[in-house]
């Protein structure tokens, strides 16, 4: 299986480090994971964009887009459910 490089926008790292202390462990597990399978069993594709999907990990949203010619995922967005899609 060919491995994906897995990038993080700015934006997204900032979103990151403003969430709860207990949770970013697990949520950059979440991220790093998107590494060898851009697409798991329980990511959805994001209606109206090309590459868009969101990976829910407990109230929060993973947003990001996969390059399958280039074998890449950018990370856009961490955010919480309420605030994910605004």
């Amino acid at each position: 299986m060919v491995s994906y490089k897995v990038t993080v926008d700015s934006s997204a790292e900032k979103e990151l480090q403003g969430l709860d202390k207990s949770v970013i462990p697990k949520v950059w597990e979440q991220v790093k994971s998107l590494e060898n399978d851009a697409r798991p069993l329980q990511s959805k594709k994001i209606k109206g964009t090309a590459k868009g999907y969101r990976l829910r990990f407990r109230d929060y949203r993973i947003i990001y887009n996969v390059d399958d010619k280039a074998r890449s995922v950018e990370v856009v967005a961490i955010r919480h459910r309420k605030d994910a899609y605004r």
